[in-house]
């Protein structure tokens, strides 16, 4: 999941959502200039964040009778990330492929100019450093001269910050260094705040950091590399902000012959605490990340547990947030919170029949420091999974209370109108006006209701599989 809110972080955040459109546009026209037999062309795509400047023409293998396309790679596929902690596991370790890539590769998501082509990204499992190799048979080049195959590395480094490029080790060498320099690396920064066992019992320990060190930063920094790569829109935060607090999660080994513990990196967490009222606190999810050879045996899960004790300890904390969250912590944090819950005499079964109340909304937000949208949620998934789905009468009181808070949006006062109708277009209102009418409404109300309904049943079939 991406919520960026600091300084540096949410604006370039914002910034790539919204050039996205205007980048797909310019191409478009470029595109039909290309049609109508121009030869040099230069277009400027204006919106609320700068300017795109496209100038020339591209140069292109169409009609020189070859076929491209075994030039043309698609980059989740191409792309091969690995976690290792020597040498000898480089060749052997186990590969993923990226989530995302758009930030690397633009819009297209895919890397031009290559046959056969595999970009492997090793990763020192402790330390976070990357060392790219990049394998091929053959190139775009030595059919068409005149054609340059993507800069593979340039793409790659473009994407770390300035302040942190050699992140990325320029030979094998360099990253062999890194990888000994790494066996240094005894014991986390911060506090240990908890541990768990995966169900395949590997041992994760999870340490918290209030105070960033300059050192701490830079490891933050290396380790965000992995969000772009499996968070979308994602960027590097501004760890220099005294509101972040840091959670990382380390898998556990013991090293041979020594028994020393080794901290690997499996995944981390940031939570930027805003100011509430008076000293109160509430802290906004901005990044969480499970690295992916740990996903899938209820290592997320176990994590934000983790996290979620800690915050209930604090009296400072109101509330958790999370703005605009991905479906896959949208799940992870349902599983969490309704499994809590479920030890709450608020969300016994018989009084989950009465309708969501106050007694749930507060007894979620003191105990467990869940905030009211959420507890509300949480409410619904219960009610659903205790519910007889054969009795016609339930399930039409469950339907009415469901869509009575799915409809709450939809309610515009004469205010609301006002505002929209100086702010959107006439073809934009025309939208909102149909969305509006009864008709258009009811159906929208039931579209929305059965997705609501079909995400609930992914946290149920866990609820009724796992246990926290």
């Amino acid at each position: 999941m991406q919520l960026l809110e600091s300084k540096l972080g949410f604006e370039r955040c914002r910034r790539r959502r919204q050039t996205s459109a205007a980048r797909r546009n310019v191409l478009l026209m470029w595109e039909n200039q290309r049609g109508l037999g121009a030869t040099t062309t230069v277009f400027y795509a204006h919106n609320m964040v700068g300017i795109v400047e496209f100038m020339g023409d591209k140069p292109s293998v169409s009609g020189t009778g070859d076929d491209s396309t075994e030039y043309k790679a698609a980059g989740q596929e191409a792309v091969h990330l690995k976690f290792v902690s020597d040498v000898d596991s480089m060749k052997t370790a186990e590969s993923y492929h990226p989530e995302f890539v758009h930030q690397h590769f633009g819009d297209s998501e895919s890397i031009f100019g290559y046959k056969d082509l595999k970009v492997t990204l090793y990763y020192s499992d402790q330390s976070m450093y990357i060392y790219p190799e990049i394998e091929y048979t053959g190139t775009i080049k030595e059919k068409h001269p005149d054609i340059e195959p993507d800069d593979i590395i340039i793409k790659l480094k473009d994407q770390l910050p300035n302040w942190q490029m050699d992140t990325m080790a320029t030979s094998l060498e360099g990253f062999k260094q890194r990888l000994e320099e790494q066996k240094q690396f005894k014991l986390p920064e911060g506090q240990q705040i908890g541990s768990f066992r995966s169900t395949n019992e590997k041992l994760f320990e999870v340490f918290k950091v209030t105070q960033c060190t300059d050192t701490f930063d830079h490891f933050v920094t290396r380790t965000q590399t992995l969000a772009l790569w499996y968070i979308d829109a994602a960027d590097y935060t501004d760890n220099s902000d005294i509101r972040f607090s840091f959670y990382f999660v380390y898998e556990v080994v013991e090293e041979p012959g020594t028994k020393q513990k080794i901290y690997k990196v499996a995944g981390y967490a940031l939570l930027c605490n805003y100011h509430a009222y008076l000293e109160k606190i509430r802290p906004r999810v901005a990044q969480i990340l499970l690295l992916p050879q740990h996903r899938g045996a209820g290592n997320g899960a176990k994590f934000w547990q983790v996290i979620s004790n800690d915050l209930i300890t604090q009296e400072r904390v109101i509330d958790v947030t999370a703005e605009d969250p991905a479906d896959s912590f949208l799940y992870l944090r349902d599983f969490v919170d309704c499994s809590n819950c479920l030890k709450l005499p608020e969300f016994s079964v018989d009084n989950l029949k009465g309708g969501y109340s106050t007694e749930m909304k507060d007894a979620a937000r003191n105990k467990l420091k869940i905030n009211p949208r959420q507890s509300r949620r949480v409410y619904e998934i219960l009610r659903y999974m205790n519910m007889d789905k054969k009795n016609a009468a339930e399930m039409k009181d469950y339907r009415i209370d469901v869509k009575r808070r799915l409809e709450f949006p939809m309610k515009r006062s004469g205010r609301d109108w006002k505002k929209m109708n100086s702010a959107l277009g006439n073809d934009e209102l025309s939208v909102v006006l149909q969305g509006s009418q009864d008709d258009n409404k009811f159906t929208m109300l039931e579209e929305m209701f059965k997705q609501t309904v079909e995400e609930y049943k992914v946290t149920i079939q866990r609820l009724q599989t796992y246990r926290l």
